[in-house]
């Protein structure tokens, strides 16, 4: 697969950790730097930290104590340019309408990895 360069820092949030090494090897393979976290609360701890700040948050929808939509919320108040990227079996369009913050591209679940690169692509294009 080509390589993308500079290397783009992806976050990627899941809960379901092996959902979550697919997506980041996917996304590594594909020339990407990613990291995975599992709890969306240790993100947003984490976040202010990061160096380099990530490029692009990859993040479920559907975790227990925070929907991918308030994640998204939260990290955009720390990174105001930050793209996203949320992947759903159950987001419904009216659950984005609603949200005081939306994300760049929705994926719909279950996808395939030249989907969620599409997308990726999509997001940093913005």
């Amino acid at each position: 697969m080509a390589r993308t360069s500079p290397s783009k820092f992806i976050a990627v949030v899941d809960d379901e950790p092996r959902v979550g090494e697919i997506i980041v090897m996917s996304l590594t393979m594909a020339g990407y730097e990613a990291k995975l976290f599992t709890d969306p609360e240790t993100f947003l701890h984490d976040l202010g930290a990061m160096d380099p700040a990530p490029d692009l948050l990859v993040t479920d929808y559907q975790m227990p104590r925070m929907n991918g939509l308030m994640l998204i919320q939260a990290a955009k108040r720390f990174l105001p340019e930050l793209r996203t990227i949320s992947l759903s079996g159950t987001l419904h369009v009216s659950d984005i309408k609603e949200a005081d913050c939306m994300p760049d591209v929705s994926v719909p679940k279950p996808f395939r990895q030249a989907e969620l690169l599409a997308a990726v692509r999509k997001a940093l294009a913005k």
